[in-house]
């Protein structure tokens, strides 16, 4: 039987403009209390506990209680999870390819909606740590032993440009139209790896291991007619980054961030950024800072609220 989770207060920092600043609290008085340090804004995250024993909690208007499943995340090949696409042709798209590597190719093709295929062949960077860049994402991975790589990338922009290096060096590049992006979102989560933060996503009003629940745990695939879909990666400098893509008419589309206090970052500051692309358009990076409490709340969870994606659409229009 899975066990209870339990919200209470805990301190930290959220710099994203747009964010809403609800408070959940927890009034169960055998919790260990966390005193929180008030910021600018008086935006706080929650803290959500798995108690030893099943605790009788009084909820609080904003309080959460439901029962996370088991974190089962695919194990990291270079670009994380990758879902097993049916082949797909260029659907009429333009593609160039050029290469500075002898024998080199990187050959893409579009994975509705909104999704690139990369293959890479590379002979000169067998066993190799690559670098892959699409415009405003790059993420980090490793070609086999005979300096192949393929996996699955979103398309960022309506032209892309997606190029591979390797020791520094330029491998291949190639381009591929995607005007369908225009139709869709975006959010783009960065955290150092073992900050143990990761993106969660609620859609149409979903709850927590519901239908509409995505995560790195259950994160669909591009081709799911259910909705919006998120993609994992290994990013540089040791980074994660999380990748969430929904249709523009989706809504509502309630987001958060979680993160287990864990040894490695019990009682420390843990940093991220979310960066949304809306109908294809950049918008800013907003980073995130969260102070972890001690060490003595190990296997609880903070949760820390972003604004709805359908809010960010509506700052978007209001500033046009």
């Amino acid at each position: 039987m899975r066990k209870l989770r339990k919200v209470t207060m805990v301190a930290g920092t959220f710099l994203l403009a747009a964010a809403t600043g609800h408070v959940m609290q927890s009034v169960n008085p055998e919790s260990s209390v966390v005193k929180p340090r008030i910021f600018a804004g008086n935006t706080l995250p929650t803290i959500a506990a798995r108690p030893d024993e099943t605790p009788r909690v009084q909820l609080s208007n904003m309080t959460v209680l439901h029962n996370p499943p088991p974190q089962r995340i695919a194990q990291d090949t270079g670009v994380g999870a990758i879902p097993q696409m049916p082949a797909n042709g260029n659907g009429g798209f333009a593609q160039n390819r050029t290469s500075s590597c002898k024998d080199a190719s990187l050959d893409l093709s579009l994975v509705p909606p909104g999704a690139v295929s990369v293959a890479l062949s590379a002979d000169c960077a067998r066993n190799s740590a690559l670098d892959i860049e699409d415009g405003s994402l790059k993420i980090a991975a490793r070609s086999d032993s005979e300096g192949n790589w393929q996996g699955l990338l979103p398309a960022m922009q309506v032209e892309n440009k997606i190029s591979v290096n390797a020791k520094g060096a330029p491998i291949a590049t190639a381009h591929l139209s995607t005007p369908e992006v225009s139709k869709l979102d975006r959010v783009i989560f960065s955290a150092r790896r073992g900050s143990e933060m990761h993106l969660n996503i609620y859609e149409k009003g979903a709850g927590f291991d519901g239908s509409g629940h995505i995560s790195v745990a259950t994160p669909r695939t591009p081709d799911t007619p259910l909705g919006g879909y998120m993609m994992r990666y290994n990013g540089p400098n040791d980074t994660q980054i999380e990748v969430y893509t929904a249709p523009i008419t989706l809504s509502p589309v309630r987001m958060q961030i979680e993160a287990e206090v864990t040894l490695a970052n019990c009682g420390k500051t843990v940093t991220g950024s979310v960066r949304r692309v809306m109908a294809g358009e950049d918008q800013p990076v907003n980073p995130i800072e969260i102070d972890m409490p001690s060490c003595e709340a190990l296997g609880q969870f903070i949760v820390f609220p972003l604004s709805d994606l359908q809010d960010a659409r509506s700052q978007e229009m209001a500033q046009k």
